[in-house]
């Protein structure tokens, strides 16, 4: 009798270990720019001004004092709202709260949207830290993969795709922001 309750308590606890749906990923970047932190900060803090240091990001537009409307190069958007701005600590954080659809498709016999990025639920920090003459900038973000359910997930949003597309937008920013100050 103990092996078969043991057995059905295994059987149920695994097949809820395979329906959890998708796991909260992570993406930090980091670089070193020599310049002061203080010039580094007046760029990265600047929640109005991303499409200043950003290559992929046309304009910022801001709907309120705490909510921006970036225009990507390909004219998708993305609506991110400032969630805390500390000058002090030269650190700020954010999230996404809406993106363009791109796309409208049935997969697995529901309509999915793909959007602007394959991340859904995404939180960020941006924090510039002073390294003796130079600065250092890191850029961390958490998120889920945009496809909520359970595997299989739709060609490009996939977990991989989700951190393979957040790892490039802080690569590229970071080394515009790097290239730019650097010139000065």
């Amino acid at each position: 009798m103990k092996k078969i309750m043991l057995s059905c308590a295994l059987f149920v606890f695994s097949n809820l270990a395979l329906a959890h749906g998708p796991t909260r990923q992570q993406v930090e970047e980091s670089i070193v720019i020599n310049a002061p932190a203080a010039d580094v900060w007046a760029m990265v803090g600047d929640f109005t001004g991303l499409h200043k240091w950003h290559p992929a990001v046309k304009t910022t537009e801001m709907k309120d004092d705490k909510t921006r409307l970036l225009t990507l190069g390909d004219g998708n958007t993305l609506t991110e709202k400032l969630i805390k701005l500390e000058n002090d600590s030269m650190k700020l954080k954010y999230k996404i709260i809406d993106m363009t659809t791109i796309e409208t498709f049935e997969f697995a016999g529901r309509q999915i949207k793909r959007q602007t990025l394959p991340v859904n639920t995404y939180s960020s920090t941006l924090k510039v830290e002073a390294e003796g003459d130079a600065s250092k900038v890191t850029w961390k973000g958490k998120f889920y993969r945009a496809f909520l359910l359970n595997p299989p997930t739709p060609e490009g949003m996939s977990d991989k795709d989700a951190i393979n597309a957040i790892t490039g937008v802080y690569k590229g920013g970071l080394e515009n922001l790097k290239t730019m100050l650097e010139k000065k």
